[in-house]
């Protein structure tokens, strides 16, 4: 087989598995949680056969198609970051673009949330959790460089970012399965003025 009828593959498998992760957003706006992998290969535009020679069951592929989300959130982190804002004003930036992200996405979420934590409960501290994932972990190193940059003690910078982000997450999953609450502004602001008022304390002196 010729390196060109190789890269012919691997561009259709990417274009496939872009339509099925697009197919899953859609049956999911649609029908929520209620959504099957006939509904997904429906809207993909391909048979229930061809879905499962890339995904083995349902749950797979919603945490395939959330994840992949983290690439987009990492890239509305750095748009934040090369504003170069205030340090109370880039604090407020990422966490008001990272409620508005999950916001915009949270028939997807809520559904993944239902499968991964049935109980409701997000395990905040849980020693026995998964590492994270690749993109997740990508988006803490860029918080500890930011930190590093703006503390005065860099060694507590990995700490902050780590506190930084599992506390917006507390507020994201608290947030997903609502139905009604608090506006995302409000939560935004009340967030960022938690978050600064225990930072501030470290930062760089002006």
């Amino acid at each position: 087989m010729t390196q060109q009828s190789d890269t012919r593959e691997a561009v259709l498998e990417r274009f496939r598995v872009e339509s099925i992760t697009e197919g899953a957003l859609r049956a999911i706006a649609r029908k929520g949680a209620a959504a099957t992998m006939q509904d997904i290969a429906d809207e993909s535009g391909i048979s229930k056969g061809t879905l499962y020679l890339y995904f083995k069951d349902r749950d797979e592929l919603l945490h395939h198609v959330s994840e992949r989300g983290l690439s987009e959130l990492l890239a509305r982190v750095d748009e934040v970051f090369a504003r170069g804002l205030s340090f109370e004003q880039t604090i407020r930036g990422l966490v008001l673009d990272m409620l508005r992200f999950f916001d915009a996405r949270r028939d997807l979420y809520r559904v993944h949330f239902e499968l991964k934590f049935p109980n409701g409960r997000y395990p905040l501290c849980d020693v026995k959790t998964a590492a994270p994932p690749p993109e997740k972990q990508i988006y803490i190193d860029r918080l500890t460089r930011y930190f590093e940059g703006h503390i005065e003690n860099k060694v507590d910078a990995p700490i902050l970012a780590l506190f930084f982000s599992e506390t917006v997450a507390a507020l994201l999953f608290r947030r997903i399965p609502e139905t009604s609450g608090p506006r995302l502004e409000d939560d935004a602001e009340l967030l960022s003025d938690l978050l600064l008022n225990g930072l501030s304390g470290r930062r760089k002196k002006s």
